[in-house]
């Protein structure tokens, strides 16, 4: 899932959203039923594990698609 004003460079991979399609997204995926637990607990561990919102983290991230697309 992607937030803000992040653009793709290419088509979108099949399953990756944007946050206002994320609920559209999950109503096509019914026959996974997460709790709201489990839920919570993804949701931590992604915020846990995320970067800082800055400008190296911007630059770091523009490299590591160079190098995917290099592949």
């Amino acid at each position: 899932m992607f937030t803000g004003d992040g653009e793709f460079k290419t088509a979108r991979p099949k399953d990756v959203v944007l946050l206002d399609g994320i609920k559209d997204w999950m109503n096509q995926h019914e026959e996974h039923v997460f709790t709201l637990n489990r839920i919570q607990f993804c949701y931590g561990r992604l915020e846990y594990l995320r970067m800082p919102e800055c400008n190296e983290t911007d630059k770091l991230h523009l490299k590591n698609l160079s190098k995917r697309k290099t592949l």
